[in-house]
């Protein structure tokens, strides 16, 4: 009698645990990634170029660095440049001293080399890329200046992610859509999204990085967005 009652307890538990089963089955999910690109084009340019000036006599020196100061600035003035886009940075003064035979440094004071730096930052990015190619202009005059690339920015930055991101989803939902006809099955609710990092790259470009990239040197670009979406399936 207690072999045929011990039976029962454990078929009765079968028969709960396969109704559990049937009630509570495991979820189905699909994961898919989802890309959106936008081609955009730079509307803040910014340009900077050194002015170095050498001398043995410090106000001498500085005399000379005023005046080509003052050459730099009519140029920028006659490129286009109002003087809210034009910034000067002060003056950075290195002192030379003599060194003896030996290498040891002296007290004596050799000359000095006096730096500044002036950036120009517009809207106008055509401009920026045209006054830098011709700064080469004020060598010609004698003035030393080393000049880095312009670069550009994109300014709507943030709104233009947030429309990719949108962009983004809904390719995704339209990938796990075709991946679910052919499994005979339907998308279902979103159950979680993580977002990429953006790449912001030259147009044309395929140049990606695992933390995200945000090209400088060229006008046009291009935003890329990628996502990845989990997805509940239904049969």
């Amino acid at each position: 009698m207690g072999l045929w009652l011990a039976a029962g307890l454990v078929f009765s538990v079968l028969i709960v645990s396969g109704t559990i089963e049937k009630v509570r089955p495991s979820p189905r999910t699909l994961w898919v990634k989802g890309y959106a690109e936008l081609p955009v084009r730079a509307d803040m340019a910014s340009w900077s170029t050194w002015l170095t000036c050498r001398g043995t006599r410090l106000a001498e020196t500085y005399a000379i660095l005023n005046a080509q100061q003052q050459i730099v600035e009519t140029f920028l003035q006659t490129s286009g440049c109002s003087k809210a886009e034009i910034r000067w940075t002060p003056v950075n003064v290195t002192t030379y001293y003599r060194r003896t035979d030996k290498g040891i440094a002296t007290s004596e004071v050799e000359g000095y080399s006096l730096l500044q730096t002036v950036q120009v930052e517009s809207a106008d990015v055509e401009r920026v890329e045209r006054l830098a190619v011709a700064s080469s202009r004020l060598i010609e005059q004698g003035i030393e200046i080393n000049s880095a690339p312009p670069a550009y920015f994109v300014s709507t930055l943030d709104s233009h992610k947030i429309e990719l991101l949108g962009a983004a989803t809904r390719n995704a939902l339209e990938r796990a859509n075709q991946l679910a006809t052919n499994s005979q099955s339907r998308v279902g609710r979103l159950c979680s999204a993580n977002q990429g990092v953006f790449q912001i790259t030259p147009r044309h470009s395929t140049e990606t990085s695992d933390s995200g990239t945000y090209d400088t040197g060229s006008i046009d670009k291009t935003i890329k967005a990628v996502v990845t979406v989990e997805f509940a399936l239904e049969p």
